[in-house]
């Protein structure tokens, strides 16, 4: 990865996955690398196997914790940010629509978008500065739809018109 090294990197849901593939391919490039998450255990383990990654647990889906990890970014990154990786997804439910439980879908849409806006919302001012990019990870479930999955393909296809939106 060409123009990664000494790159400021926020990662969301990056203890594990494809998350944090992504931040170890960043800091093999070069990359300074922050990853949140709300498994304490799972950040506990990646920081012990990459001692330069910075982490904090933090659930995205509380504006209040997205601004605490921000005052945190701040001091570890200087004030400045030059990628964002919106990672943070659930499943949520299956099932079919009409017996889907009220509180799954609302928390599918918290993970799976709500939380893509409050640390967009920190985290653009940051990238302005420094001509930063967002990538915000979907599904072809954002796309095409996915049977008896509705929260996550409509989160998700809110995600791909958020970023449009954003790009604009």
């Amino acid at each position: 990865m060409q123009g990664i090294s000494n790159k400021k990197v926020l990662i969301t849901a990056g203890a594990t996955g494809i998350g944090k593939a992504t931040a170890i391919a960043l800091m093999n490039a070069g990359a300074q690398v922050h990853v949140c998450d709300i498994d304490a255990a799972a950040l506990e383990v990646f920081k012990q196997q990459y001692p330069q990654l910075s982490t904090s647990v933090t659930n995205v889906t509380q504006p209040d914790a997205v601004a605490q990890m921000f005052d945190l970014l701040d001091r570890v990154f200087s004030g400045k940010l030059d990628f964002l990786v919106n990672n943070a997804g659930i499943s949520g439910p299956a099932g079919p629509l009409e017996s889907l439980d009220i509180d799954a879908w609302k928390a599918t849409f918290d993970v799976n978008l709500h939380a893509t806006f409050y640390v967009s919302k920190h985290a653009i001012p940051l990238l302005k500065q420094q001509g930063g990019a967002i990538m915000n990870l979907s599904s072809t479930a954002g796309l095409f739809g996915y049977p008896m999955r509705s929260p996550y393909a409509c989160a998700k296809w809110a995600i791909v018109g958020l970023s449009k939106t954003m790009a604009m």
